[in-house]
C-alpha cells in the first residue's frame, strides 16, 4: 500500500508544485552545530562491557546482542528511473539481501554502490550497550561533496543526522546506509497488534528542491515464528516552491513478498519555517509466542539533497500524538481511514546520536582504564 499526501508526485527534475500548505506545526527543530574533523569508530566487541540481565516484561526484551552491522556514509548521483510506481533496492553486501532503497517508485534514482561510499564501519557481533559509530564532516568523491553526518546503531535503538554538501535539483545526494542483525527474546509472549517497526525523520528543506528520504526494511526470522518479512516503509519531503511542498508516505508490499500488515503515517510541515515531522509504521497481524528468540535484520536508508534531517529521538508515542494533534484529519492508515492502534512496543526506536567529540572521551577512558588495570 502506498499514500501521497499531495497529488502531485516527484517529477523527474522536481519541479513540480502543490497547491496546498499544511497546517503550521507547533514544535521546534533542534538546531545541530557541525563538527569539524572526520570521525568513524567502530565501538563492537569491547570486552568490557558485560550483557545486561533481561527482566520478564510485556514485550520482546532485548537483544541480547547484535550479530554485527555496519554503517556506509557517500555521495550518490541521481539517475532516470527505473521502474516507476515501483520502489527500488541494490543489494546489500553486509546482509546479503536487496533491501537498500534506491527509488521510491517516483522521480530519480540514486546510485549507492560501494564505490561511492567515503567512509564505512563494520563490526561483528556486540552487546549493548557497546554499539557502533560513524561520523563525517566534508569530504566527498566524484559525484559531489558529501555535507556532514552522524550515525549510530545500539540494537534496539539507532539514531542518525545527515545534511547534504551540494546543491539543490537532484545532481547528487549525501546517504546513510545501517544494516544490522538484532537477537530479541519475548520471555511473557506478545499478543497480535502489540510490536511493530517504524521508522521516522525530522529536519528541514529550506531550499527549493531540497529532499529528504529514509526508508526500514526488516526481517524477521524465529523457530516459531518462521521468516517473516516486514513491508517496506519509505517517507520523503521535497519543498517545491515557496511554501510549496511534495510529501510521500509508503508501506511497501514489496510486490507480496512481504506479509499484509495494518500500518499508518503522517507528515507535517511548517510552511513558515520549512521544518518537518513524519513517522510511518506497521503493526505485526500475528502474535510472538512466549519465550521466542528471534532474530531481526533491519536495514535504514537516509538521504538529504542537500535537506538536513534525523531520526527524532524521543518516544515514538510522542511523534505520534504530534503528528495526530497537528495535522489536520490526524494521523492516516495506510490505504485511508483512521490509523490502526500503535503498538506498546517497536522492534526499534529513535535514539540520540553522541557527538563525535564525546565518543572520543568515551575511547579515552575506556583506554586509560585498560592501561590502568595492566598496570595494576
Amino acid at each position: 500500500m502506498k499514500t501521497r499526501i499531495h497529488s502531485s508526485p516527484f517529477s523527474v527534475a522536481r519541479n513540480q508544485k502543490c497547491t496546498s500548505a499544511l497546517k503550521r506545526s507547533r514544535w521546534l527543530l533542534r538546531v545541530r552545530q557541525c563538527i569539524a574533523g572526520a570521525l568513524a569508530l567502530a565501538l563492537g566487541g569491547s570486552p568490557l562491557v558485560a550483557a545486561p540481565v533481561f527482566v520478564s516484561t510485556a514485550g520482546p526484551d532485548g537483544p541480547f546482542g547484535t550479530g554485527g552491522g555496519g554503517i556506509s556514509f557517500g555521495v550518490a548521483p541521481w539517475g532516470a528511473p527505473v521502474s516507476p510506481g515501483v520502489p527500488t533496492y541494490l543489494l546489500n553486501n553486509f546482509n546479503g539481501r536487496v533491501d537498500i532503497l534506491t527509488n521510491p517508485g517516483i522521480g530519480q534514482t540514486a546510485n549507492p554502490v560501494i564505490p561511492n561510499n567515503t567512509s564505512s564501519v563494520v563490526s561483528g557481533p556486540w552487546v549493548p550497550p557497546t554499539f557502533l559509530f560513524n561520523s563525517q564532516f566534508g569530504g566527498g568523491n566524484i559525484w559531489g561533496p558529501f555535507g556532514w553526518g552522524n550515525a549510530a546503531i545500539y540494537g534496539p535503538t539507532f539514531g542518525f543526522q545527515l545534511a547534504d554538501g551540494g546543491v539543490p535539483g537532484g545532481i547528487s545526494t549525501s546517504y546513510q546506509i545501517l544494516s544490522w542483525n538484532a537477537t530479541f527474546n519475548d520471555p511473557g509472549g506478545s499478543p497480535a497488534g502489540t510490536v511493530g517497526t517504524y521508522i521516522a525523520m525530522k529536519g528541514t528543506v529550506p531550499l527549493v528542491q531540497d529532499l529528504a528520504m529514509v526508508a526500514l526494511r526488516t526481517q524477521l526470522q524465529g523457530p516459531n515464528i518462521g521468516v517473516i518479512e516486514v513491508p517496506g516503509l519509505i517517507l520523503a519531503v521535497e519543498k517545491t516552491g515557496p511554501g510549496t511542498y511534495n510529501a510521500l508516505a509508503i508501506q511497501d508490499g514489496l510486490g507480496g513478498g512481504a506479509m499484509p500488515m495494518p500500518g499508518g503515517w503522517g507528515i507535517l510541515i511548517n510552511p513558515v519555517t520549512d521544518q518537518f515531522l513524519a513517522m510511518a509504521y506497521n503493526v505485526f497481524p500475528f502474535g510472538i509466542p512466549a519465550g521466542e528468540t528471534f532474530v531481526a535484520r533491519a536495514t535504514a536508508t537516509v538521504y538529504a539533497d542537500p535537506a538536513d534531517l534525523e531520526m527524532p529521538f524521543n518516544s515514538f508515542f510522542d511523534v505520534f500524538f504530534e503528528l495526530d494533534l497537528n495535522i489536520p484529519g490526524g494521523m492516516q492508515a495506510f490505504g485511508g481511514g483512521p490509523p490502526p492502534p500503535l503498538p506498546n512496543n517497536m522492534l526499534f526506536t529513535g535514539r540520540e546520536v553522541p557527538e563525535p567529540a564525546s565518543v572520543m572521551m568515551l575511547l579515552l577512558g575506556l583506554t586509560a582504564l585498560i592501561l590502568r588495570r595492566r598496570g595494576a
